[in-house]
């Protein structure tokens, strides 16, 4: 087969050259045809020379094969025998024209560009799918990322099979319009459930005005409450498990605010509300605290035990309806017996004010409960500067976001429970600030109670949405607070330790209504903190006005519901100052301890132990961001610690290094000596260009660290760090409108992701007719068919969920690697008392190491094994 590919390729290059001959003398007029006919014999001479030859040593000696058909004839043997036909024609025939000749020669020539008849008929795409799609990537100069890439492939992948079982099924399959896509928000014929944006009109100086758009945070509750998914999660009570912080349920200012405190609950479908009589079985202890009402035989008087009671009650009897007369209620305790105290007479007589009556035509005609179900859905807020622009150089933005805080910590991380509110340029006066009277009169509709339907009880509650706290970098919390700048904290700067190291007395929520009482803060403020004097609100650093609206929610205090955010004031804060200051100012004249500070920085990026390896370049430290500092002070205290031991230059800022190492470690337990530390270092150092760190305002901040852990719980929590990131998510949608009206845009966008989102989830919604309803029976079954890990990581944005800069994951859930250090637990019996060993990994087995403890190892915060 071979020798006749390539004999019928000598052929066609003969003929090729014959015909070009030909064409040739054709052409040469000046000497007539005599010369054509002439010039042509030669070369037919010269051909069929060649032919003989190549016939008899290629074919065998049998030219008949080129003109006998084969019995089963291929398609390279069919091609040679039509070759070999054409050409002997031509050669043998003198007197054929030229035109007939250039013909063939056209006709060949486009035969040779199949050069392999068994190419596809496709090529060089695989087939035309593949051609139509890489037409869409390469096709022009829009850009595909491969997250995109992957979800169109996704997306095409279900469209086909739901094309394929509209085939089978013989029902109609059509493709929406690109309109219908984008705005069926807007479509009378949709029925598709709106979140609808709230445009706002704020009022600027000089008579401007902005028009911004709001996705309220009760629109949002309302939404949750309906979804069956999230509904679970998003209602909790306080937990009064003592000696734990585990969630935010277990901090004090849930324990303890009345805005926060359960009015009801329900046992056996019957709904106990405070201030009810109830008959407890001794023994049989839900979580409900009480008091014990005492009825002393043949007497008519009733006694109150003034000590609250908290038991775990498993079963309740009846409710005491019997009428009791306030004249005859008495307090007692141990001790004495007092007249009614204003806290039991206000549960006896004072109806709780979220106790709300139920229209009977609202719900069931025949409830035999009058009230509403109490449900509390407490929320936290967000805000934030960003820049509008990929280069984060232009078009400064404020954002604000919400997030529902009984959630647990892994659930609040994900960016799928993440709810965008709204982001308004920053311009002619404009700011994150400017949107806080419309915040606020909304939350103070979630403090009274909004009346929802929910899905976990299958039924209408009332749902109250009182404001946690408000998570903001340093300068976004001063203007919350509505102070001139962050480090005015006293009309009086004392430069002694006791300022810089003591805790400091809070302002209070009463001060702040004070300096509020007068638009130019006049009003005198008594007893100032740490001076016991009065002074003026000006001169107390209150200044701006736009947070005074915050000051008419019940559930909210500036003073201590701004709590101190670690990535901003740890990492970014001291952490920056220590580093900075070591490179560029202590080790500015000694390049040989700098270079040796990098080797050995430098070895420990060779270390399994640490999840992340640090590779900037410690000039650079100024621009390093927070998750470099946060390896930085894991290994700078232990280097400084151990291999610069002997050096004086560096024995003063070691023990700050130190103790920051050991605040970082034990944040979210408690606070550290950490000020004290940096205070003797400022009083200490004589180095030219150090700057004190006591005095900047994130140092003084930490100080608050510790009431804040008592007061919310760990401070991962309250951490910005996550909200940061969905910065980047903001930014592209402003960057994907045409910057006309980019609020508007951006909530609509937000708004359509909610609300996509919920109907997935089964979330149910009222239609134009006041009818609640949810998506149909074909939709449930191709969701249950289909609604899988890569649904919800390839179309719902799973796999852009936020990154995990903290290492909080289940380390048993992590494999083992070789040569990673840890804390190991043997398996033993349960009857064994737990044995902890210190242990490397190898090869699948755990190398035991024995611990030495030395006086400067424990000093230093450290242990050698």
């Amino acid at each position: 087969m071979l020798a006749l590919a390539e004999s019928v390729l000598m052929l066609l290059m003969l003929s090729f050259f014959i015909r070009t001959c030909k064409l040739l003398a054709s052409k040469c007029k000046p000497n007539g045809p005599s010369h054509h006919i002439c010039l042509l014999s030669c070369f037919r001479t010269l051909v069929l020379m060649s032919l003989h030859l190549l016939i008899t040593t290629e074919l065998d000696d049998d030219a008949s094969k080129l003109t006998k058909v084969p019995a089963k004839p291929t398609k390279l043997a069919m091609a040679a025998i039509s070759t070999w036909r054409n050409m002997m024609s031509s050669v043998t025939n003198l007197n054929s024209p030229v035109d007939e000749d250039v013909d063939w020669l056209n006709s060949l020539l486009g035969s040779c560009l199949t050069w392999n008849s068994n190419t596809s008929t496709t090529h060089p795409f695989p087939d035309l799918q593949s051609m139509v799609l890489l037409a869409l990537v390469d096709g022009d100069n829009n850009m595909f990322s491969c997250r995109i890439l992957k979800k169109i492939l996704f997306t095409i992948r279900l469209v086909l099979k739901l094309q394929e079982e509209a085939i089978t099924n013989g029902s109609p399959f059509k493709l929406s319009r690109l309109d219908a896509l984008l705005n069926y928000q807007s479509r009378k014929k949709s029925k598709l459930p709106v979140l609808t944006s709230i445009p706002v009109t704020i009022d600027l100086l000089k008579n401007k005005s902005v028009l911004a758009y709001v996705n309220m945070p009760s629109d949002h509750l309302k939404l949750l409450a309906t979804n069956p998914v999230k509904a679970k999660s998003m209602f909790a009570m306080p937990d009064h498990m003592p000696d734990q912080f585990v969630c935010l349920q277990q901090g004090k200012k849930w324990r303890t605010h009345k805005n926060f405190q359960q009015p009801m609950f329900t046992h056996n479908k019957i709904d106990f509300w405070s201030g009810m009589l109830l008959s407890l079985p001794v023994a049989l202890p839900m979580p409900v605290s009480f008091y014990n009402v005492l009825l002393p035989e043949n007497n008519h008087f009733v006694h109150i035990e003034t000590k609250r009671t908290s038991m775990r009650v498993k079963k309740l009897l009846q409710v005491d309806a019997s009428p009791i007369d306030i004249d005859f209620c008495f307090s007692v305790s141990p001790r004495k017996i007092d007249p009614v105290l204003p806290v039991h007479w206000s549960l006896l007589l004072v109806p709780h004010f979220l106790k709300r009556h139920i229209p009977q035509d609202l719900d069931n005609l025949n409830n035999k409960n009058h009230f509403y179900k109490v449900r509390i859905a407490m929320i936290t807020l967000f805000t934030n500067d960003m820049l509008g622009s990929w280069s984060k150089q232009y078009n400064p933005y404020k954002s604000w976001s919400m997030k529902c805080a009984a959630l647990s910590f892994e659930e609040k991380s994900l960016i799928e429970n993440i709810y965008f509110l709204s982001a308004i340029l920053k311009k002619d006066g404009a700011s994150g600030m400017s949107l806080l009277p419309v915040f606020v009169k909304d939350l103070k509709m979630l403090e009274a109670g909004l009346v929802m339907f929910s899905a976990e009880d299958n039924e209408h509650v009332l749902v109250v949405g009182p404001l946690l706290w408000i998570e903001a970098d340093t300068p976004c919390h001063s203007e919350l607070c509505g102070l001139r700048a962050s480090t005015c904290l006293t009309a009086e700067k004392l430069k002694d330790e006791i300022h810089y190291t003591g805790s400091h007395a809070s302002r209070t929520k009463e001060r702040y209504q004070i300096a509020t009482s007068t638009p130019d803060r006049s009003s005198t403020i008594l007893d100032a903190p740490l001076t016991g004097k009065n002074f003026k609100a000006s001169e107390l650093s209150f200044q701006y006005m736009a947070m005074n609206v915050l000051l008419d929610l019940d559930s909210f205090d500036p003073s201590t519901n701004t709590p101190v955010e670690i990535l901003h004031n740890i990492l970014l804060g001291v952490a920056k100052y220590l580093v900075t200051d070591l490179v560029k100012v202590v080790l500015k004249g000694h390049p040989g301890l700098l270079n040796k500070l990098i080797d050995s920085l430098n070895e420990y990026e060779k270390s399994q132990g640490l999840s992340r390896k640090f590779t900037r370049l410690l000039r650079h430290c100024g621009s390093f961001l927070g998750r470099d500092f946060k390896i930085l002070v894991q290994i700078l205290p232990i280097v400084l610690a151990t291999e610069f031991v002997n050096d004086n230059d560096l024995s003063l800022i070691t023990p700050c290094f130190v103790h920051l190492g050991r605040l970082c470690s034990l944040v979210f337990v408690r606070a550290v000596n950490l000020i004290q530390k940096l205070y003797f270092y400022d009083k200490n150092c004589g180095i030219e260009g150090h700057k004190p760190y006591t005095s900047k305002p994130k140092v003084q901040l930490l100080t608050h660290l510790p009431d804040d852990l008592q007061r919310f719980g760990t401070a991962l929590h309250y951490e910005t760090e996550k909200g940061e990131q969905f910065n980047k998510h903001i930014r592209e949608h402003l960057m994907h409108t045409n910057r006309l009206n980019t609020s508007r845009d951006v909530c609509l966008k937000f708004a359509k992701q909610a609300v996509m989102r919920h109907v997935i989830d089964g979330g149910s919604w009222m239609n134009k007719d006041g009818q609640r309803e949810h998506y149909g029976g074909d939709t449930a079954v191709f969701l249950h068919e289909n609604v899988d890990k890569n649904f919800q990581d390839i179309l719902f944005g799973r796999l852009r969920d936020f990154a995990n800069n903290n290492d909080i994951d289940n380390i048993a859930d992590l494999p083992p690697r070789n040569n990673t250090f840890g804390v190991f637990v043997l398996n033993e019996s349960r009857d064994q008392p737990v044995h902890y060993i210190i242990g490397k990994v190898s090869s699948l087995r755990v190398e035991h190491y024995r611990v030495e403890s030395s006086a400067h190892g424990q000093e230093n915060n450290f242990l050698l094994a």
